[in-house]
């Protein structure tokens, strides 16, 4: 029970929880081995307060390290924009794309017809010089990369 209550707790909480959870956790185990034992256990001490610094250095450390390395997509999105001559409102359909978003959700946000969509997605496919969306995806993570 549980490792799965700490396995389901990996999947769904940040690093930066589990670290906390862990300093917590390492806190109260050094405060029973102190009260407890008088500290003549020293290699459990040893132990834990290691692996209380481990749960420390996650908790204060965010290890989101791509997050926090790669720029927003909008700003790659405008540069590659601004390097191909997109239009405002393609570049806009852009981002969208970029995203992995499909047309019927662009329509719907955009509040365009589908036609439109297809039109400002040939003409940005065009200027890209891209033929699918994966050569488009290719295209904005090496700008992505270039940066890093």
């Amino acid at each position: 029970m549980l490792w799965t209550v700490a396995l389901g707790a990996i999947q769904t909480l940040t690093y930066r929880t589990i670290g906390w959870a862990g300093v917590w956790y390492g806190l109260a185990a050094l405060g029973v081995i102190v009260l407890f034992f008088h500290a003549t256990a020293y290699t459990t001490t040893i132990i834990l307060s290691v692996a209380y610094l481990i749960a420390l250095c996650i908790a204060v450390v965010p290890l989101s390290i791509e997050k926090n390395a790669r720029q927003p997509l909008e700003d790659v999105c405008s540069r590659i924009a601004s390097n191909h001559g997109l239009t405002p409102r393609e570049q806009e359909i852009f981002i969208y794309l970029a995203q992995g978003r499909n047309r019927p959700y662009i329509q719907e946000k955009l509040h365009l017809a589908d036609g439109t969509i297809r039109t400002h997605s040939s003409h940005i496919y065009d200027k890209l010089e891209v033929h699918t969306r994966q050569e488009m995806l290719d295209l904005v993570e090496s700008y992505a990369a270039k940066d890093d």
